[in-house]
């Protein structure tokens, strides 16, 4: 499923029987939402995309309330805390 997304977003990726090998290149949003199946975990992982995806949108992100109703809320105070310096 995540191979999927990934592919569609124009990732080279390939499903191996204990994980997936991605293969680094530039991805980018399509004309269609990044499809999470209902899968809470997996609008996570779009989230997380979506760093780096301009324009990348989500179809159902409700769906994360299944198991962390204050993910979005929690998500928006990631983003607009300063960095850490290492």
């Amino acid at each position: 499923m995540l191979a999927r997304q990934i592919g569609a977003l124009g990732g080279d990726v390939t499903e191996l029987p204990d994980g997936l090998l991605v293969r680094p290149r530039p991805l980018r949003a399509g004309p269609a939402p990044f499809d999470p199946h209902d899968d809470h975990r997996m609008v996570m992982a779009a989230a997380v995309l979506g760093l780096t995806v301009p324009g990348l949108r989500v179809a159902n992100a409700a769906t994360v309330g299944k198991t962390m109703p204050g993910f979005f809320a929690l998500w928006q105070q990631l983003l607009a805390s300063p960095e850490t310096p290492h």
